[in-house]
């Protein structure tokens, strides 16, 4: 074999070279797939994350925006809220379903259909309960129930203005899409 060509002297053809293995149809180059829950670091995540948990465990407790009532501080405390948790909810459950796809199904969790799919039901499982609790006392009552079982209670608003939020869904999904490279 000739070292700068890589071809057999005798048959003239090209003997394969060792390396990493062709990706499969359809799914993207190892440099650009990512590990479950590894956008639950991205800086975007962490900035919602924080928003967050100060917004729900500092902001809305304090006796300042207590004072305010349902006005500025309630409006204001309820949107932050309701637009961080659109950020920070379907990349919690994009890397639930990326974890569990990523152990059941890894030829498929490897494509960019399998991405897809995940990124849209990650955003669904959160945005279409949102807009129900929005829309619907009755599913606003029983979505508080629920999260109250996680040892806060848990207090839901129904206001369709809430849903001016939804825009932040969309950020979600731009970081839980694969990129083309």
């Amino acid at each position: 074999m000739s070292p700068k060509t890589g071809a057999d002297h005798q048959t003239g053809q090209a003997e394969p070279r060792p390396g990493p293995p062709e990706p499969a149809p359809g799914a993207s180059p190892p440099s650009s797939r990512r590990a479950p829950g590894t956008l639950l670091t991205h800086p975007v995540a962490l900035v919602a994350l924080g928003l967050l948990l100060l917004n729900d465990w500092v902001l809305k407790p304090s006796a300042g925006f207590r004072a305010l009532g349902s006005g500025a501080g309630g409006w204001v405390t309820g949107k932050l809220s309701d637009a961080s948790g659109l950020v920070v909810g379907p990349l919690v459950v994009g890397a639930a379903l990326g974890w569990l796809t990523a152990r059941l199904a890894p030829g498929w969790y490897a494509t960019n259909r399998g991405s897809r799919a995940i990124a849209a039901i990650a955003i669904a499982v959160v945005v279409v309960p949102f807009v129900a609790c929005k829309l619907s006392p009755a599913v606003a009552a029983q979505c508080a129930h629920w999260l109250s079982l996680f040892g806060r209670p848990a207090h839901i608003v129904c206001d369709p203005s809430d849903l001016l939020v939804l825009p932040f869904a969309a950020l979600a999904a731009w970081l839980l899409l694969p990129r083309r490279r």
